[in-house]
């Protein structure tokens, strides 16, 4: 499992380095303009990146290499969404920091995390089984539609939110259901990583 995830790290820092340079200009965009709004593009970019190790792993043919390497394919699987889950981590961390930075209260904080969590837990849940079921190729199409919907969602927010009042009014209602959220996407990445672990076993490579 550790040489799995030192093989995604690896490829992760020589082939994400502009999204890397973005997310850091993302948060000095938000700490420039005292905004915490501007974060929520730091979860969404890194969440892309795990996406992306996967499909390097299927142009490089590292699927049918790792057969020959003392790997099962239920490991395989894991690595992948453990290595999510400290990028989740990260994601978190870099909201916080920025939003306590930014002299956030605690709302804005918990805005954060439930930003971040959303974005980098939710898109490899529901990303990994497809993948790892019909081939990056015919996957994109559900990667763009919840890029899509994440897109779609953040504008939807920037437009209706006018002034500080509303914004916070926003926060509270995503405060009082946090925990049933946070919650209900904890659930939904353990079932994925069990379901995807079982029908990856199953595939034939």
């Amino acid at each position: 499992m550790k040489g799995l995830l030192l093989k995604d790290l690896l490829v992760l820092l020589k082939l994400c380095r502009t999204q890397l340079i973005i997310c850091l200009l993302f948060v000095v965009i938000a700490i420039a303009a005292n905004s915490s709004i501007m974060l929520v593009y730091v979860p969404v970019l890194l969440s892309t990146m795990p996406i992306n190790l996967v499909t390097t792993d299927e142009i490089s043919h590292w699927d049918k290499y790792s057969i020959a390497l003392p790997f099962t394919k239920k490991e395989v699987v894991s690595s992948k969404y453990v290595f999510s889950l400290i990028i989740a981590v990260i994601s978190i961390v870099f909201s916080i920091a920025a939003a306590v930075f930014i002299g956030g209260g605690k709302n804005e904080i918990m805005s954060a995390i439930v930003g971040a969590c959303f974005f980098s837990v939710v898109t490899p849940a529901v990303m990994y089984p497809l993948i790892f079921r019909y081939g990056t190729a015919t996957a994109k199409i559900g990667y763009y539609v919840i890029i899509g919907i994440m897109a779609a969602v953040i504008f939807a927010v920037l437009n209706v939110v006018d002034d500080k009042a509303q914004f916070t009014f926003i926060v509270k209602k995503i405060m009082e259901v946090s925990p049933v959220v946070l919650g209900a996407m904890t659930l939904f990445y353990a079932a994925s990583w069990f379901f995807c672990g079982r029908m990856y076993e199953k595939r034939d490579l």
